[in-house]
């Protein structure tokens, strides 16, 4: 999926700023809402999210568990 760098960069900083606040990696709906508490982004839905997160880890952007339940940008 083609992803603007502005909702992608959003994204990323969200995950970041939800682990920074759980003090361990998030899932898609503490993203989420870490994502619309910081930004105005046309991503209305956690299926968006997860959809656009799925994308970005396509691209080693990110990293997710062996379930696919938590997502992190660190190692």
């Amino acid at each position: 999926m083609w992803l603007p760098w502005f909702i992608t960069n959003k994204v990323i900083a969200s995950v970041d700023s939800a682990e920074d606040k759980l003090k361990r990696p998030a899932n898609f709906i503490e993203i989420f809402v870490e994502m619309k508490r910081l930004y105005t982004i046309p991503i209305k839905t956690v299926f968006e999210i997860a959809a656009v997160m799925t994308s970005i880890a396509r691209e080693d952007w990110i990293r997710t568990n062996d379930t696919g339940s938590l997502w992190t940008t660190r190692k």
